[in-house]
């Protein structure tokens, strides 16, 4: 019995893992398709923009997958920095005391499942110096 419940379990995790695995394929083929295109031709007929703008894509067919599954990108709108949905990256510092805490830059997105933050964005924040200063000591 323990031995069906286990197969059972097993063939549950494919059957919905499946879909995620195939929408994976479908994206590895596609770079490789690009990546032949380019491959094929003299690099210097080949406009940087162009192959720029097929890298662009690969991150956005791969938000597109995730949100197959539910999987949403953000970025905060806020301006002041958000711990809850928000990370860190650098800390930029300003003589500005009104820009203390703001998000100066936004680098990667994050990403919530079933309104749950997976992934917070990345960002870089501003410091008012005399802030920064306080926190070091």
């Amino acid at each position: 019995l323990h031995d069906e419940l286990q197969q059972y379990r097993n063939d549950m995790v494919r059957k919905q893992l499946l879909p995620v695995i195939m929408d994976v394929i479908k994206v590895a083929d596609q770079v490789r398709k690009i990546t032949g295109h380019f491959r094929s031709r003299d690099n210097a007929e080949i406009p940087p923009e162009k192959l720029l703008g097929a890298l662009e894509a690969v991150p956005d067919d791969l938000e597109d997958l995730l949100s197959y599954q539910g999987v949403a990108a953000f970025r905060f709108e806020d301006a002041v920095f958000n711990p809850s949905r928000q990370q860190v990256l650098r800390k930029v510092e300003t003589p500005d005391p009104a820009l203390d805490k703001a998000v100066s830059e936004s680098i990667s997105p994050g990403y919530e499942w079933e309104g749950k933050v997976i992934r917070r964005e990345l960002v870089n924040v501003y410091i008012h110096r005399a802030a920064a200063e306080e926190e070091a000591s």
